[in-house]
C-alpha cells in the first residue's frame, strides 16, 4: 500500500510539473504579449501627443493670423483716409494755380517764383505722399489676401 501510495505521489507530482511547466509557458507568453502592447501604446501616446503638439501650434498660428489680419486692416481704414486726402489736395492746389493766374502778374517777379515753388514742392509732396501710401496700401492688400488664402486652405 505504501508502494502505491508512493507512486500515486510521483504520478501526481509529475502532473504538476507538467501543469506548472504549462502555465508557466503560459504566463511567459501573456507577458510578452503585454510587452509588445505596452509599446504599441507607448507609441500611440507618443504619436497622439505630437499631434496634440500640432494641433496647438496650428491654433497659435491662427490666433497670430487673426491678430495680424486685424492689425492690417485697422492700418489700411486711416492710410485709405491719407490717400484720399492726398488725392484730394492734389485737385484743390490745381484749383488754386487756376485762382492765382488772376493775381500772379501783379506781384514781382521774385514774389511770384517763390509762389510757384512752394506749389510745385506741395505737388511733389503730395504725389509722394499719394504713391507711398498707394504701395503700402497695395502690400496690406496683398498680405490680406494671403491670409485669405492661406485660411480657406487650411479649412479644406
Amino acid at each position: 500500500m505504501k508502494v502505491n501510495w508512493l507512486n500515486h505521489l510521483e504520478d501526481n507530482l509529475s502532473l504538476l510539473e507538467e501543469r506548472l511547466l504549462f502555465l508557466e509557458n503560459k504566463v511567459s507568453k501573456v507577458n510578452k504579449e503585454l510587452n509588445f502592447k505596452q509599446k504599441e501604446l507607448e507609441q500611440t501616446n507618443k504619436q497622439l501627443e505630437y499631434a496634440h503638439e500640432q494641433m496647438l501650434e496650428q491654433h497659435r498660428l491662427v490666433v497670430v493670423g487673426s491678430l495680424v489680419a486685424g492689425i492690417l486692416h485697422e492700418t489700411n481704414n486711416p492710410l485709405q483716409l491719407v490717400i484720399g486726402f492726398a488725392q484730394l489736395s492734389s485737385f484743390s492746389i490745381e484749383s488754386l494755380k487756376d485762382e492765382l493766374k488772376q493775381y500772379l502778374p501783379k506781384f514781382g517777379n521774385r514774389k511770384k517764383q517763390r509762389i510757384e515753388k512752394l506749389i510745385s514742392e506741395i505737388e511733389d509732396n503730395l504725389t509722394l505722399i499719394d504713391n507711398q501710401s498707394l504701395k503700402i496700401s497695395n502690400n496690406i492688400n496683398t498680405m490680406l489676401l494671403q491670409a485669405r488664402i492661406s485660411g480657406s486652405q487650411k479649412t479644406t
